[in-house]
Formats: C-alpha cells, structure tokens, sequence
C-alpha cells in the first residue's frame, strides 16, 4: 500500500466520523419531531447498529494509525499496522452494508413487491460474495509467502491443517460481529431519546353535563401500541376506571400505505388514529361521579417517561 492510499484511508475515516456524528444528530431531531411506523422505527435502529460498528472500527483505525506517528519505533509496528488495516477494512464492509441496507429500506417503503423480493435477493448474494471475497484475500495473503518456505521445508500435516484457520477465524469474527450488532441494536431500541414523546391535549376542567370530553393525542418516535388507562383519585390514590388499546392504524392493503382506521371503545373510552401520529380520545362522563381524574397515554414497550398523562377535574354543571 503506497502512502498516498494510506493517507486516503485516514482521511476517509475521518470524515466517516464527522459525518456519522451529524447523521446521528440528525435521527435524534426526527424521532424527536415525527411520528415513525414500527417497522422503519426497527430499520433505523439497525442502521445505527451497523453504523456504531463502523464507528468503533474507524475509531480504533485512528488511534492505533496515532499511536504508531508518534511511536515510530515501537517493535509492534508490523503487527499494530496489520490490525490497523483489518479494522479498516471491517469497517469499510459495516459501512458498505450500511449503505445498501438504507437503499434496500428506502425501496421496501417505496417500491413494489417484485423490486422488494429482487432487493432482498441481491442483498444475501452481495453479502455472501463480500464474506467470500474477504475469505480469498485472507487465504491468498498467507499462502504467497508460505509457498517460498515451503520449497525450503516439506511439507506436513500440521502446516495443511493451518490453511483451515483463516475460515475459522473469519466465521468466529462474522458470529462475534453479528452477536454485537443484535446486542447494540436491542441497546438502540429501548434507547430513550430515540422514543420520542406522547403529548395529551385536554382542558383541565370538565362537567358532566358535557357527556363527552374529546382529548388529543400526538405521538413521536415509534408510533404504535397506544394504550389509555383513565384513573380516578379517591383518599389520594389511583383507582383504575377504564383502558382501552393498542390504538393503531390497520392496513387495509399490507402492501399499500392504505388505513384503516380502527376504533376501539368501551363504556367510558372510545380512541381512534386520524394519521400522521395524531390519535383521538373521548371520555364518556355518563357514569362518571364528580372528582379528579386522569389520563395516562403509554405505548407498551417503551420508556414510560416519554409518555404524557393529564389530570382533570370533573363537576356537576350547575
């Protein structure tokens, strides 16, 4: 590798760097400020799975590339400057993959069912033939210079069981990668920032004679599994009343954005989705007897503290 391409390597993870810090920034503000299916709500987390491999992975690249400026004599240097280029080059592969997974998210969404299935189809073979390009280039890199000791030394049955190790080591490596990015991607998931807020709009004062209390409802991050529990306060505790949920669009279409939009009611509460992260909520106070009440708004599976409840009080009109 001349030092024109090793610069080029350095300079690329640098810039890798910096602009993974405003890509991450940039997720944060949207899962702050849109409401986002489930589904690309997972997609998203695995991007960045991928992406905080990458990270590390250039990370440790500089470092090591730092480490041996300044220690230019250091007795390591060989082999610190191989581990250097295999980081690299792990790195560059998360961040290829990365590449076409957001291309193949991007068509999942927007494209038909037969570029679906072709996308899907072309992302395991590209997989597969990078995992057999990186095996080559390991299985070659050794037997080049083993051939010219070979014609000095016979050959043996330990040297020929020694070929097998770089296939070892490289599905060893493959399971340990895929282990760190379900680990970081479950990380990611229930990662709180990334869940957005669930705000309740609703007077604080209410009378029975208005029978119905309308209350809205707008959801950022993931937007699923709404539930709405209406509690009453008696002697300073909560006592559940009612709930209803999950409160969610159906598709009418699973391959269409198409909703349906589905009610779900009881003989308190009636919810339904209007779109676009926006949910609508209606108290029935027929049954209700004077008193403070509230409503609490979660979606099961994320950080409750996300989520927004509001209290009010209920009198009879006189």
């Amino acid at each position: 590798m001349t030092e024109e391409d090793k610069t080029g390597g350095y300079k690329f993870a640098v810039a890798f760097l910096a602009a993974s810090g405003s890509i991450l920034y940039t997720i944060y503000n949207y899962t702050q400020n849109t409401p986002i299916h489930i589904h690309s709500y997972f997609a998203i987390c695995l991007m960045i799975a991928g992406a905080v491999i990458s990270i590390i992975g250039f990370f440790a690249y500089l470092f090591i590339k730092g480490y041996l400026m300044e220690a230019q004599c250091h007795s390591n240097a060989e082999g610190l400057n191989k581990l250097a280029s295999r980081l690299y080059i792990l790195s560059l592969l998360f961040f290829v993959l990365l590449t076409y997974w957001i291309i193949a998210s991007f068509i999942r969404y927007n494209a038909p069912p037969e570029i679906l299935k072709f996308s899907t189809i072309t992302f395991l073979i590209i997989s597969i033939f990078i995992v057999i390009l990186i095996y080559i280039n390991s299985y070659f890199s050794k037997k080049i210079p083993n051939e010219k000791s070979s014609s000095k030394k016979p050959s043996s049955k330990k040297k020929t069981l020694s070929e097998y190790i770089p296939a070892v080591f490289i599905c060893i490596i493959s399971i340990f990668l895929l282990c760190c990015v379900a680990f970081i991607f479950f990380c990611v998931v229930f990662y709180p920032p990334l869940h957005g807020h669930v705000e309740v709009d609703m007077a604080s004062i209410h009378h029975k004679n208005d029978t119905q209390i309308p209350v809205l409802i707008q959801v950022t991050g993931p937007n699923t599994g709404l539930h709405a529990y209406l509690y009453k306060r008696i002697s300073g505790n909560l006592s559940n009343i009612s709930s209803i949920g999950p409160i969610e669009p159906i598709f009418v279409d699973p391959e269409s954005d198409i909703e349906e939009r589905n009610i779900e009611s009881n003989d308190v509460l009636v919810g339904s989705y209007l779109g676009n992260g926006k949910y609508s909520v209606f108290i029935n106070t027929t049954n209700l007897t004077t008193g403070y009440y509230e409503l609490m708004c979660l979606r099961i599976g994320f950080y409750e503290k996300t989520c927004e409840s509001k209290s009010f009080y209920l009198l009879n009109r006189s």
